[in-house]
C-alpha cells in the first residue's frame, strides 16, 4: 500500500504556507469555483458561453415549445457576445 502523503507546515515552508492561506482568503468560496480574481471573469463567461449552447442543443432536440431556429436565433447572439468579451478583454 503506497504511504499517505500529508501536508505539514514546517519551518521552511512557512512563507508557502502564508501564501497560500492569503490566497485562500483572498479569493473566498467562488474563486475556489472560478479561480482567481484576474480569471474569474473569462472563466465565467466560458462557463455561460458552455451552458447557453448546451441549452440550445437541448432545446433543438427535444420537442417542446419553440423551433430550432427561433432557438438558435436566441442563442447565438448570446454566445458570440461572450465570445467577443472573452476575446476582446483587455487585462
Amino acid at each position: 500500500m503506497p504511504e499517505q502523503i500529508q501536508f505539514n507546515p514546517g519551518e521552511s515552508d512557512r512563507e508557502t504556507y502564508i501564501k497560500l492561506k492569503a490566497m485562500d482568503l483572498e479569493s473566498g468560496w467562488l474563486g475556489r469555483v472560478f479561480g482567481s480574481p484576474k480569471n474569474a471573469a473569462v472563466n465565467i463567461g466560458g462557463l455561460v458561453a458552455i451552458l447557453v449552447v448546451i441549452a440550445g442543443v437541448i432545446m433543438t432536440f427535444f420537442p417542446g415549445g419553440a423551433t430550432a431556429t427561433e432557438t438558435w436565433k436566441i442563442v447565438t447572439p448570446i454566445v458570440t457576445m461572450v465570445l467577443g468579451f472573452l476575446f476582446g478583454k483587455k487585462a
